[in-house]
């Protein structure tokens, strides 16, 4: 009886240790996801689109898979003149993971406050927006398979949408005042998601060339 209490003592303390490297390496792959999975995201999209991306801060949530930024800022590739695409005060979206033949991201839940867009036509008459989507949505015939499909739910606060336009024989400028917080389902690109938004522009007096967000999957 001496010898089977002792390797049972011995065998609940070998227990307790595996349990207690089981809980901590969990705990460690939890943490490393958590700070893998923004830089993760931040290099995703910027090889996508080339399209650069700064944020003061970015935090993940590898279980729910949802990802909150503050002040970020992303810069236009080099295709345009100007660096300026937009800059936000807070960003909170919920990604979903590819599943079954669909092997695109979607973003179930979007929600932006204080953004400031800036939408660039080039002389060839296409916009910033219509690059970024073309890359990140897979919308022209020359993108490979899409890095995201949809988003499904969207709250947007726009503050103040800049369009320069470089197609005109003259460039011109002009900065809307909107104000506005948009809310949307199921858009199938950052343009679409967008579209109330040049429209209320559009309302308010200022061009906006339509070739530079034409192709707008609904």
């Amino acid at each position: 009886m001496h010898g089977l209490s002792e390797s049972s003592k011995r065998s609940g303390r070998v227990f307790k240790t595996v349990l207690s490297l089981a809980v901590f390496m969990g705990a460690a792959l939890t943490l490393f996801w958590m700070l893998l999975l923004p830089h993760y995201v931040k290099l995703e999209l910027e090889s996508r689109t080339q399209f650069k991306v700064t944020f003061d801060s970015l935090a993940a949530n590898p279980f729910t898979m949802r990802l909150q930024a503050r002040d970020v800022r992303i810069f236009n590739s080099d295709a345009f003149e100007g660096n300026h695409f937009c800059d936000i005060e807070s960003l909170d979206l919920v990604l979903k993971y590819p599943s079954g033949e669909d092997a695109s991201w979607s973003c179930k839940n979007l929600q932006i406050k204080g953004a400031h867009l800036t939408l660039t036509v080039g002389e060839n008459g296409k916009s910033n927006f219509r690059a970024f989507d073309d890359q990140l949505f897979g919308l022209s015939n020359q993108s490979s398979e899409a890095s995201f499909s949809r988003i499904e739910n969207a709250e947007i606060e726009i503050e103040t949408l800049e369009v320069i336009d470089y197609s005109r024989l003259f460039p011109r400028k002009e900065r809307v005042r909107i104000g506005r917080t948009f809310q949307l389902e199921y858009a199938r690109s950052l343009s679409h998601a967008l579209s109330e938004v040049f429209s209320e522009a559009r309302r308010l007096g200022y061009s906006i060339p339509a070739s530079a967000i034409s192709g707008i999957r609904g």
